[in-house]
């Protein structure tokens, strides 16, 4: 959880709809995957 205080978007909501922050949580813990398995190469 420490990871997505970093993520703006998650940091404070600037979507109206309830049904984007799911997504946007999604992207978020995908690209700190992607960056965490980048970094082990």
């Amino acid at each position: 959880m420490p990871w997505l205080v970093g993520c703006r978007r998650l940091h404070c909501r600037y979507e109206c709809k309830a049904e984007h922050f799911p997504a946007f949580t999604i992207m978020a813990c995908s690209l700190i995957c992607y960056t965490q398995i980048d970094q082990m190469r």
